[in-house]
């Protein structure tokens, strides 16, 4: 027994080796990396796709973005296809943009009007250096806020519905009961009451001298604008 015990290892040993040989000659290395090759080469074709595709605001054909939008309530940070702060470039793509209208300095400050019949109707989109900063609700639109107020509202419905929230100032041109309750969702008032910080957000409802809700803007520091762009 002690004289073929080395010879039975080393026979085993021998069988050991040329099996790891054929498993290193017969393919199944190659047969193993092709899978890895095979996961990876597609691999590219899904990144550039989503590069292509997913941007911050998709491309949209006018219906589309209407009809994507058309019970889309506005909130503090935007409506529907338009959100605060993108670039005049994107949301002309988003909804075919009219700028047909003259503005003195539009690379400062311009607004662009959408009255659409088959759109939105008394919307106001205001670009201060190419970029959006304030939407404004007027005389026939329909949109309403997340808590369903809307141009043509009664101040004491505009009020329950507020509460303590809305920062009540006087209007600048019409009698009481004429003021602007404005609601910041974001951002912190100086010691004059005004707000500063670009990054703000909030809803400024404009009360008429007849009691009821004459415009709704939203957006940044620029919803405390009285005259347009100033």
């Amino acid at each position: 027994m002690k004289i073929f015990q080395p010879i039975v290892i080393l026979t085993l040993a021998s069988t050991l080796l040329v099996a790891c040989s054929n498993e290193d000659t017969d393919g199944t290395t190659v047969q193993l990396e092709q899978p890895m090759q095979e996961m990876n080469t597609p691999s590219p074709t899904p990144v550039e796709t989503s590069a292509d595709t997913t941007i911050s605001t998709p491309v949209l054909s006018e219906t589309q973005a209407e009809k994507a939008t058309a019970t889309t309530p506005i909130t503090a940070n935007g409506w529907g296809p338009f959100h605060i702060d993108m670039m005049f470039e994107e949301a002309d793509r988003a909804y075919n943009l009219d700028d047909s209208a003259a503005a003195a300095e539009p690379d400062v400050c311009r607004q662009i009007r959408i009255d659409r019949e088959n759109g939105p109707k008394g919307m106001l989109l205001m670009f201060e250096q190419d970029m959006l900063t304030r939407i404004t609700l007027g005389e026939g639109s329909q949109i309403q806020t997340l808590n369903a107020i809307g141009v043509g509202d009664p101040l004491p419905d505009v009020m329950d519905k507020l509460g303590d929230e809305a920062v009540e100032t006087p209007h600048k041109y019409e009698p009481a009961p004429a003021k602007y309750l404005t609601v910041w969702t974001k951002g912190e008032l100086d010691a004059n009451g005004m707000m500063n910080d670009p990054s703000a957000r909030g809803i400024r409802y404009e009360i008429s001298q007849d009691g009821v809700v004459s415009a709704i803007h939203a957006g940044g520091p620029s919803i405390q604008y009285v005259e347009g762009c100033s």
